[in-house]
């Protein structure tokens, strides 16, 4: 048995509890010799199995591994144990970017698990069956995809820093060196293009990060729009107002003449699906009348 692997003994379980796996994954070598990562997972995993009746029968981590390859160990031994274990397996994680920060890569170990007899439960995220549920778990995993994208960048913008860093460094050293005024003159020369490019990529970082900050506060207010269209409407300005009629509403009204009167506008497929699969109804709007939009 791995050092990444805890099995524990299993017995019949009671009618009041199913069985469960812990899975936790941290990408970066860091994480693993500092500690950091998945230890506060399993507890949290730990805790989520109490609080719901799961009886923990093992427990698997991949520490090292990113979140873009589907290619795990420690899956494959899960999977393993899980087509093995005589009875139905939740298989516990952290959240969705535990599983994967790739839409191939998750949606490939999703099925593994589930063709194997496994239920994924996520601590921290909630899905149900509905096609809601299925299209708020895409727009998670597609935000996971996006943050390794954009930190990946990250990383490979402070390595070439450093590496400046070191070459202005020589740069320096050679420069107290010299006494020859043509060799001083280079030397300055390449302190300038390397301070330059140095500025260029700290701006990229800066830049990075901004976006990243206003990219989650997007996605916060869309996420509101197409789950909450009705609670949003309430607090927003017009222009707002504006923008989710847009979404909820596509098509322009339909006046019929003989009738006299408008008729029932069609709502955005999301919104069609959301109906179709919700428990219960959700209002779009209050009962109450409410003036046509000038646009």
């Amino acid at each position: 048995m791995s050092r990444n692997q805890q099995i524990y003994k299993s017995s019949p379980p009671s009618a009041n509890t199913r069985d469960g796996v812990l899975y936790a994954r941290v990408s970066s070598k860091k994480q693993v010799t500092d500690g950091h990562g998945i230890d506060s997972q399993l507890r949290r995993g730990r805790q989520y199995a109490d609080q719901n009746g799961i009886r923990i029968v093992a427990e698997f981590k991949d520490e090292g591994i990113s979140g873009k390859d589907s290619d795990r160990p420690q899956v494959k031994a899960m999977i393993d144990f899980i087509q093995n274990h005589p009875n139905e397996v939740v298989v516990i994680m952290d959240e969705v970017n535990r599983m994967a920060r790739e839409n191939i890569a998750y949606y490939l170990l999703k099925q593994a698990i589930e063709a194997a007899g496994g239920k994924i439960e996520y601590v921290s995220q909630k899905f149900d069956d509905s096609a809601e549920g299925a299209f708020i778990e895409s727009i998670i995993v597609q935000v996971g995809a996006y943050e390794r994208i954009h930190n990946a960048h990250r990383t490979i913008n402070r390595m070439e820093i450093h590496a400046l860093d070191a070459k202005i460094d020589a740069c320096v050293t050679e420069l107290v060196a010299t006494k020859e005024a043509v060799v001083k003159s280079a030397i300055n020369k390449q302190i300038a293009e390397h301070s330059r490019r140095r500025e260029i990529l700290e701006k990229r970082i800066s830049e990075a990060r901004d976006a990243k900050d206003d990219f989650g506060a997007v996605l916060s207010k869309v996420m509101g729009i197409v789950y909450q269209p009705d609670i949003v409407w309430e607090n927003a300005d017009l222009p707002m107002k504006q923008i989710i009629q847009r979404l909820v509403f596509p098509k322009p009204l339909i006046y019929e003449q003989e009738a006299g009167k408008f008729r029932n506008p069609e709502k955005a497929l999301v919104y069609r699906l959301f109906e179709e699969n919700a428990a219960e109804k959700h209002l779009m709007a209050r009962p109450k009348r409410f003036e046509l939009l000038t646009f």
